[in-house]
C-alpha cells in the first residue's frame, strides 16, 4: 500500500501501481467527449501528467508548466489526465496556449481500460488520481515514473526534463 498525504493528512493507494518496465495502455475522454486511446501515439515518447483536479492551484500550475514545455519538445506528446469532466477541462484550456503536442484527457468514465484501472493511481479516500508523472517510450512501455507523496506539492520538473535529455 502506497501512502500519500494531503497537507500532512494520510491518504492511501491500496493496489500496486504501475512501474517502470510495464506496458501502458488506456482509453480516456477528450474535451469533445470522444473516446481516445494512448495507442494513437505509438511511435512517440509520451509524458502523462496525472493530476487530482484541474480546478486546483497546484494542478493548474503543473498543467501550465507541461503545456509550456510541450512547445519546446519535439517527437513527444504531453497528456494531462484527471477525473474532471471534459467540460471543466475545456474551460481551463481556454487559458492555455494551443500546442499541437499537448492534450488534456478525462478519466471520469469507470471502465476496465481507463487510466485509473490500468495504473492504479487512484487515491482510496477521495477517489481522485494521485499526482504523478509517467514517461512512456515509443512502444508505450513505462520508462520513468514520479509519484508525488504530498499531493499539494508540484512534481520535480527538473528531474523529468533531465530524464528526457537522456532519451536522445
Amino acid at each position: 500500500m502506497l501512502q500519500l498525504t494531503i497537507k500532512g493528512k494520510p491518504l492511501h493507494i491500496k493496489n500496486e501501481i504501475i512501474k517502470v518496465g510495464d506496458s501502458l495502455s488506456f482509453s480516456a475522454v477528450d474535451k469533445a467527449m470522444n473516446i481516445i486511446n494512448l495507442k494513437q501515439f505509438t511511435n512517440k515518447f509520451k509524458i502523462i501528467s496525472s493530476v487530482p483536479s484541474i480546478d486546483t492551484k497546484t494542478c493548474a500550475l503543473q498543467t501550465i508548466h507541461f503545456n509550456k514545455a510541450a512547445a519546446k519538445l519535439k517527437d513527444l506528446v504531453i497528456i494531462t489526465i484527471s477525473k474532471d469532466l471534459p467540460f471543466a477541462q475545456s474551460r481551463f484550456c481556454k487559458k492555455l496556449k494551443n500546442n499541437s503536442n499537448f492534450y488534456i484527457w478525462s478519466d471520469y468514465r469507470n471502465n476496465e481500460n481507463n487510466f485509473s484501472n490500468t495504473t492504479n493511481l487512484v487515491i482510496d479516500e477521495i477517489q481522485l488520481l494521485a499526482r504523478a508523472v509517467i514517461i512512456a517510450d515509443k512502444n508505450n512501455k513505462v520508462i520513468y515514473i514520479q509519484v508525488i507523496k504530498e499531493i499539494t506539492a508540484e512534481p520535480n520538473y527538473d528531474e523529468v526534463l533531465q530524464f528526457l535529455k537522456t532519451l536522445k
